[in-house]
């Protein structure tokens, strides 16, 4: 991917984490409005794309400590309807991984193979 404009990474990252901490939660309405003050601090481009980091979705997702900082104020929620506001993904610890594969016995077909490989590769 071209880079446009390489010694504003560092910028927009730090933009980007003080309004991540900030925020009471990370929904889609907070990342758009996000977006858009990153955009208002950096005058001159139109769209995130603009930047030459690909989309915004895409930058926050490349980037390690911007997904930490949204894990720090709870992770990505939606809101359903009433207007109750669910986390999305769930984290399982490597404990109950284990625990559910001895749940499931000796069974040695391919599917179970592959899924316990991918819990073992996946928490390790």
């Amino acid at each position: 991917m071209l880079h446009l404009f390489p010694s504003l990474l560092g910028a927009i990252i730090d933009e980007l984490k003080a309004w991540l901490v900030c925020a009471e939660n990370i929904d889609l309405q907070r990342l758009a409005n996000i977006e858009a003050s990153v955009l208002n601090k950096f005058p001159g481009f139109d769209r995130f794309e603009d930047f030459g980091y690909g989309s915004f979705l895409t930058f926050l997702t490349a980037h390690k400590e911007l997904l930490e900082a949204i894990e720090e104020v709870g992770g990505l929620t939606v809101i359903r309807s009433g207007g109750l506001r669910s986390r999305l993904g769930h984290h399982v610890s490597l404990t109950s991984v284990l625990d559910f594969i001895s749940q499931c016995g000796p069974q040695a077909s391919p599917v179970s193979c592959l899924h316990t490989e991918y819990f073992v590769e996946k928490f390790s």
